[in-house]
């Protein structure tokens, strides 16, 4: 058998808020995904549910409930029609680390079909503002394209149309020195982070923002950015925290566990 790709999964796996909830059929569902030989370097592949069942051993019976799990915790998407499945936080854990990675990548998207959950997918590489992945970025617009405009005309006698005004985009606040959110956004990020980690996330930004010129005009969506590689790199932080005095003898650096499931091995 020719060897397969390596997935990173972080041991923070089996702690995390939603896995918890997660029943066994469940957990081992996610992680047969993230593993699954048909997996790809941008962890948006093509995998038939039928394709599922044979590699498990289940019935489509038996993968209804866990996979609409997956689906509802937005763990993965799935486009039916193309069955394309595409695993929403993959690249945060596996990025795409160098120019090379990164014409790999373009290769494997030339083979996929087109399909809606690559606007995802594009939204996601955005978040790295790593100038090497642009090609990439930009194979993605031009695969997923411009929406249609279809224009029909129809004769009809309207007498004073009401004029309806622009609708307002709310104004964003400095949060910080370089960190903009709306109000809303804000008190979002309270609510289900509370002030200490949100405090911290915008000042992790902020510091990697304010050491990076550059950066500032790419990233115009502060909240998505707080909302995906800035909230991992706050849970490393508390994984390293919590492990630093205890486990000499266990990786440390990102707590992280390769794993390769292949024929059981």
């Amino acid at each position: 058998m020719a060897e397969g790709r390596y997935t990173r999964i972080k041991s923070r796996f089996w702690t995390d808020e939603k896995t918890r909830t997660w029943n066994d059929d469940t957990k081992f569902l996610a992680l047969y995904i993230l593993t699954s030989p048909h997996n790809n370097i941008l962890g948006c592949f093509v995998l038939p549910k039928l394709y599922i069942c044979a590699d498990l051993g289940w019935e489509s019976k038996k993968l209804s409930k866990p996979f609409n799990k997956l689906l509802q915790d937005g763990f993965i998407q799935y486009d039916e029609g193309n069955c394309l499945l595409f695993i929403s936080k993959y690249l945060l854990h596996n990025p795409i680390d160098n120019p090379n990675q990164a014409t790999g990548a373009i290769k494997v998207l030339e083979e996929l079909p087109t399909s809606s959950v690559m606007l995802s997918l594009k939204q996601l590489l955005e978040q790295f503002c790593k100038p090497f992945l642009e090609p990439l970025i930009q194979q993605l617009a031009e695969r997923i394209g411009k929406p249609v405009t279809v224009t029909i005309t129809v004769t009809e006698t309207v007498n004073n149309p009401p004029v309806i005004p622009p609708e307002k985009k709310p104004e964003k606040v400095a949060y910080s020195e370089y960190v903009y959110l709306t109000p809303a956004e804000h008190e979002r990020l309270l609510l289900e982070f509370g002030e200490a980690d949100t405090s911290r996330m915008i000042e992790i930004l902020d510091n990697y923002i304010g050491a990076e010129p550059r950066k500032r005009n790419r990233y115009t969506d502060h909240n998505r950015v707080i909302r995906g590689w800035v909230k991992e790199s706050l849970l490393d932080e508390k994984d390293k925290r919590r492990g630093s005095p205890t486990r000499q003898a266990k990786p440390t650096t990102d707590d992280i566990v390769d794993q390769y499931i292949l024929g059981g091995g």
